[in-house]
């Protein structure tokens, strides 16, 4: 068994890099998204330290770690720790209450209302978080002014324009999605976790614009699907739906579930 931090690449293409994963189909060609982002964000934090001096990080919505796991959440964090001279965490919830010792400092805040310095840091990022943002342009606005000039914002989320996001947006204008949440994954783990999505920005040509219009000079994105929406689907029809994706990745990589994005 491999004693190697969970964050570390454990296929060649978790550590191929943004340029690559623009480029290349990546229907489970990737161990996990964790990996795929810790990189992404590896990556970043990378080129700003060839520039010299401290390397710092803030974590939008951080959580309990990089995922809602509160295990493996925090390991996969450390991957990031590793390559930040400083990392800041903000997290809205005032429930969750970080113990791994990874953040410099951390505020129970929204990126909007917290104290944070301006043009300070190097690398912002935010795991499934932009899908809950309800004024975007207000959210990116706060990004670029804590990014140095030069900086990048990292973000996973679920990408807009699959299938399954499209349908929960959907169910979202009929009122009836945290009926159908519950449904599906039961109501006690919903509730441990799940936060309102609004659909307010994560698909590209909405994200460009956002971008454009408030100040970001570059946008790059990539798509991956792990089968992650499997976990909604009654087990006879999970393996239908994975013969599905595979089809729709060879049509449409832009239509493949989660969207990585990278704004500088």
């Amino acid at each position: 068994m491999s004693s190697d931090p969970v964050w570390m690449p454990q296929v060649a293409a978790d550590a191929e890099g943004l340029a690559t994963w623009r480029r290349a189909p990546n229907y489970r060609r990737t161990s996990d998204r964790r990996r795929v982002f810790v990189h992404a964000v590896r990556e970043s934090l990378a080129e700003a330290a060839r520039a010299g001096g401290p390397v710092r990080a803030l974590d939008i919505g951080c959580g309990w770690g990089i995922s809602d796991d509160r295990v493996a959440g925090p390991e996969f964090l450390a991957g990031v720790r590793a390559a930040a001279t400083e990392l800041w965490g903000i997290e809205p919830d005032p429930s969750v209450q970080p113990t791994h010792g990874h953040f410099d400092r951390f505020q129970h805040a929204t990126l909007e209302g917290a104290e944070l310095p301006e043009a300070y840091f190097d690398v912002a990022y935010a795991y499934n978080v932009v899908e809950h943002v309800t004024d975007p342009v207000a959210f990116l606005r706060r990004v670029r002014a804590v990014l140095k000039p030069g900086g990048a914002f990292v973000f996973m989320t679920p990408n807009g324009r699959h299938w399954f996001s499209r349908l929960t947006r959907a169910l979202r204008a009929l009122k009836v999605d945290e009926l159908a949440l519950r449904a599906a994954r039961g109501r006690a783990e919903v509730e441990s976790y799940h936060y309102p999505v609004v659909h307010r920005m994560n698909d590209v040509a909405t994200i460009r614009d956002l971008a454009h219009g408030t100040g970001f000079a570059e946008a790059e994105f990539a798509f991956f699907d792990h089968g992650d929406v499997l976990p909604y689907f009654p087990r006879p029809l999970r393996a239908p739906y994975a013969a599905l994706a595979r089809l729709s990745r060879r049509v449409a990589t832009g239509e493949l579930v989660c969207l990585l994005g990278r704004l500088r």
